[in-house]
């Protein structure tokens, strides 16, 4: 993709993340810094088997294969702060993997306050 095809709608001093459709979809992107360069992936439109990019998932994973590397290097292996890095990611893991059911615990949940505070206002405290 050339610069001229993607409508630029993010960018941080790490990434650039383009909306190609004009449709508010941020899904491929390329980060980068030294030493890594990262080619996104928007996994909301593409079979595995056709992907030329990386999701996050698969990316966190790796940073978390490279943290365990160090259980095994005598200078860090009794550190905590690599354990303690290697649950979160493997939280955000778990997290990303279940945003579907999460975003559809959150929205019930809004609605559910503001059915409640309609409830309030309309003076039914029958409840």
């Amino acid at each position: 993709m050339t610069e001229e095809e993607a409508t630029y709608s993010y960018e941080s001093s790490h990434s650039i993340h383009y909306d190609v459709n004009e449709l508010g979809l941020l899904g491929g992107g390329i980060s980068s810094g030294i030493g890594f360069t990262i080619a996104w992936e928007d996994p909301r439109f593409l079979v595995e088997d056709a992907r030329i990019g990386a999701v996050e998932v698969e990316v966190i994973d790796a940073v978390i294969d490279r943290l365990q590397m160090y259980q095994h290097d005598s200078d860090y292996k009794m550190n905590p702060a690599f354990q303690t890095a290697i649950f979160h990611l493997q939280e955000a893991i778990d997290t990303l993997e279940n945003k579907e059911a999460i975003a559809e615990t959150a929205k019930l949940e809004v609605l559910e306050k503001a059915w409640e505070k309609d409830e309030v206002a309309e003076g039914r405290e029958d409840r």
